[in-house]
């Protein structure tokens, strides 16, 4: 079934699939923990899919072509929200219809910025590593994407994907300076991304006072029993909870069906009245993982991230390093792995990243 020995360690991470079928062993709730497994399928399917496959499928044009299908999605999909928000703006004469949840009429806002986070480093890497792969006119097309995905991102004003956005653009002038045979350019690089996001304040104030509201929540904590209203403060509430979970359960966990009723007890005892209304997830994929599985599920699950990540950077593998960067931090913030949404994106390209990761390796050579 495996045709190519070299595939297979992308099997690996299969292993946070069968920890969460075990954890089914300890728990209670059966028919959330049967649909919690069933979202987490994926997690199996992929790796083994692209362990099955033979290697030279994913070689140099096609894993290009993959990745300009990719960013050409996200630019339609997006263009699909600036339509939808023009026409509501004809009705509304509201500004509002360009931000945040109103501009994302069938996305979560963290989500969609991810997917642009992925994006823009795919096109960062194609320019930069691999221009002479591309025709005049896709350079073109690939340049004007980078400064509308950063557009939408602010615009989308989610808080972890303007962050996000952030660490891309550090990483690739990072890699510039290493790998680039004019350091000139990421100077200059530097200093374009700077203005972009010092002018971006200026133009778009919406996007940025959520981004101020961070530091407020932070000087003022919210304190246990009281109801927030901020993201922010709300997911210090959730934190806490989780936390009194995670002490009362640290060696299994609860068991994988049995997440949301602990955190939904809990939130009762803490007297967190929107929590327990709205049914929030642990809004940190790390903690739903602790309370689910205990000492066992977290160590695979950062496994899962350390491993890759150190790997990519000891082989220049940046676009896989920049992925795994993008993933770990969404996923401080949200349970991406309890969505569809999030799930479908991680186990796609994780396994199908790591599984063409000779083709990613960067070089001196291979720079602008």
């Amino acid at each position: 079934m495996i045709q190519d020995r070299k595939q297979r360690p992308v099997l690996l991470f299969t292993s946070l699939f069968f920890i969460y079928m075990i954890g089914l062993l300890w728990t209670q709730n059966m028919r959330y923990g049967s649909i919690d497994l069933e979202l987490k399928i994926p997690l199996f399917l992929f790796p083994f899919i692209f362990a099955s496959s033979r290697s030279i499928i994913f070689r140099g044009k096609r894993v290009v072509n993959v990745f300009i299908a990719y960013m050409t999605g996200c630019f339609i999909s997006t263009m699909i929200f600036i339509f939808n928000a023009f026409n509501n703006f004809i009705q509304s004469n509201s500004y509002d219809e360009f931000y945040y949840t109103k501009l994302a009429i069938y996305q979560h806002t963290t989500y969609m910025s991810m997917f642009l986070s992925l994006a823009l480093a795919m096109a960062l890497f194609l320019l930069i590593f691999r221009r002479s792969m591309l025709s005049r006119l896709l350079q073109v097309f690939i340049a004007w994407l980078i400064p509308y995905y950063f557009i939408l991102v602010i615009l989308l004003s989610s808080k972890a994907g303007i962050f996000c956005m952030a660490l891309v653009f550090a990483l690739s002038i990072m890699a510039m300076l290493l790998y680039g045979k004019k350091k000139l350019h990421a100077v200059v690089a530097f200093a374009l991304v700077c203005a972009a996001f010092t002018l971006s304040q200026g133009i778009f104030p919406h996007s940025f006072g959520r981004m101020k509201a961070v530091g407020r929540t932070m000087s003022s904590r919210p304190e246990s029993g009281s109801d927030a209203i901020e993201s922010t403060a709300e997911r210090v509430l959730i934190w806490d909870a989780a936390y009194t979970i995670i002490k009362q359960n640290i060696l299994i966990g609860v068991g994988t069906g049995d997440v949301k009723d602990a955190l939904l007890g809990q939130y009762e005892r803490n007297n967190f009245n929107n929590g327990f209304l709205k049914q929030l997830n642990a809004h940190n994929q790390f903690l739903q993982t602790f309370i689910a599985l205990g000492l066992l599920g977290i160590v695979i699950l950062l496994a899962g991230f350390l491993w890759p990540f150190w790997l990519s950077l000891k082989k220049s593998y940046l676009i896989y390093a920049a992925f795994i960067l993008i993933v770990t931090f969404n996923l401080l913030f949200e349970s991406m792995l309890e969505r569809q949404a999030g799930m479908m994106f991680y186990a796609f390209f994780n396994a199908f990243l790591f599984t063409i990761k000779e083709e990613l390796r960067v070089s001196r050579s291979s720079s602008v």
